[in-house]
């Protein structure tokens, strides 16, 4: 076996227990030096992982990890969405009394992510899976100014363990049908049977718990509590990367193992897409706080992405496996950049109401036109990268079969109510002001340079992508391609 196709998980590990060790030898350390140690530290590991990472495929211990161009592309979106973060939490972790608990616990969920793009097989990919999530269950209650995190943590953890029972009892049923959890063995098997009961059994609890972790109807629950009670970076972090990670999983078993029966099932995720799609933008219309209004647009994305799976069927399946991936990476960067200004004027002003936008244009323009562009790539809207990246997805799912063109129409009107909800929050920061109650002016909110840096990035991100996509296109094709061909 080659050892060293593992270095990259061996890095982000050693990182995290890096960030531990220094927090408990030098605790006076300054917050905002650890914060950019582990920042810097992952930008490195990112770097080495996308130019040493091997482009051809590479099986680890029988096929228990698979090291390919869509491996190489997610570890870059996993470690890029942890750095973001890391960099972003800066002003959280001020009141923190552990942030190398904070940046320890963040960066070893990356490795959970890791493991689950590469995992070949079921047990691997619930192992990274719950790395993960135990992670996160952690940070999501990491807070001591709000009381909220208490109840979103206690929720997550609870829904989050029977989501973990559904997926562990999936993959027993699978192991009993198939007498096998290797994803390429698993998919030998399949082309020998009919779909049963047993089968559907599987695939229903599968689904299921795969549901919860990328928050798809009627398994979202969980979604609006705790994105509102959960610290802002850690919801961002739950956004973006957390999905992120479940579609590469998702993506992997479906392009893998269950690529003889996905023409059987692929009705089964259009109907989470409708779903997802219709509740989560129409909800998010009704919200006053910004953070579960965020909650409820997320679900909508995940329609948008789940439309691409079940396109998977298609004579080509290489494209609409594509959408998704370049959707992942649009929608990542679009989040990231929204819920890094909505930290801001949190962490400035204490409030999350839309309301509390009110005149943020007057006294952070540059907060103002960062979530701006944010929200308007959120929602599709042209020159901005999640404009490119839904043309991408749509187009690819349109063209998986006539059945798909009407998902497809349903996902450009649920873009358009998106819209509506999103321009509320505009009009609030450039139309009205923030005294018009009677109340005091807030004061020009000011931004931590680690923040500065980091918006300045996604913004320049957001746009350029918008314009010319197909550098983030062809790499996400490549990825595709490798997908399908350790199927064979």
């Amino acid at each position: 076996m080659d050892w060293s196709l593992l270095l990259p998980g061996y890095l982000v590990t050693g990182l995290a227990f890096g960030v531990f060790a220094v927090d408990l030898v030098w605790p006076n350390l300054d917050r905002k030096a650890l914060a950019w140690f582990g920042a810097l530290a992952l930008g490195a590991i990112g770097v080495f992982v996308w130019l040493n990472n091997p482009e051809s495929l590479h099986m680890f211990g029988g096929g228990v990890l698979i090291f390919d161009n869509f491996s190489k592309l997610s570890f870059a979106l996993f470690i890029g969405l942890g750095l973001v973060t890391v960099l972003g939490s800066t002003q959280y972790t001020l009141w923190s009394d552990s942030p190398g608990e904070f940046y320890g616990l963040l960066i070893m969920s990356v490795v959970g992510a890791m493991g689950m793009a590469a995992a070949g097989e079921l047990i691997t990919a619930y192992i990274s899976l719950e790395l993960m999530s135990f992670s996160l269950y952690i940070l999501a209650a990491h807070s001591w100014r709000d009381r909220r995190t208490n109840e979103s943590g206690t929720k997550y953890v609870l829904l989050g363990a029977v989501a973990s029972a559904f997926l562990l009892l999936g993959i027993s049923y699978v192991y009993g049908l198939t007498g096998t959890t290797d994803y390429v063995g698993i998919a030998e098997e399949l082309r020998g049977l009919d779909m049963n009961p047993g089968l559907v059994v599987a695939l229903t609890l599968l689904t299921a718990g795969l549901g919860f972790k990328i928050a798809a109807v009627p398994f979202h629950m969980w979604t609006p509590d705790v994105y509102e009670g959960a610290p802002i970076p850690i919801t961002a972090y739950l956004a973006a990367a957390s999905k992120a990670a479940g579609f590469a999983l998702l993506l992997r078993l479906s392009a893998t193992a269950l690529a003889p029966i996905i023409v059987f099932w692929d009705w089964a995720f259009l109907l989470l897409a409708a779903l997802s799609m219709v509740l989560g933008n129409a909800v998010a219309i009704m919200q006053s706080n910004i953070k579960r209004l965020m909650a409820y647009s997320s679900i909508g994305q995940v329609g948008y992405l789940l439309m691409g799976v079940a396109a998977l069927g298609a004579d080509d399946p290489t494209v609409p496996a594509a959408g998704v991936i370049v959707h992942m990476i649009g929608y990542g960067a679009s989040t990231m950049l929204a819920f890094l200004v909505i930290q801001a004027v949190y962490g400035a002003t204490g409030k999350e109401r839309i309301m509390d936008y009110r005149g943020l244009a007057e006294r952070s323009p540059f907060l103002a036109m960062s979530l701006t562009a944010g929200l308007f790539s959120l929602a599709g809207f042209p020159f901005f990268v999640g404009f490119a990246t839904k043309f991408y997805l749509f187009t690819a799912a349109a063209t998986a079969g006539p059945r798909f063109l009407f998902a497809v129409s349903l996902a450009i009107t649920a873009s358009l109510v998106s819209l509506y909800y999103y321009l509320g929050i505009v009009r609030a920061m450039y139309m009205e002001s923030d005294d018009e109650d009677g109340g005091e002016p807030i004061e020009r909110i000011r931004v931590p340079w680690s923040d500065r840096i980091v918006l300045v990035g996604l913004l320049v991100f957001v746009i350029a992508a918008g314009i010319y996509v197909f550098p983030i296109a062809e790499a996400a094709k490549a990825a595709a391609v490798a997908l399908f061909a350790t199927a064979g």
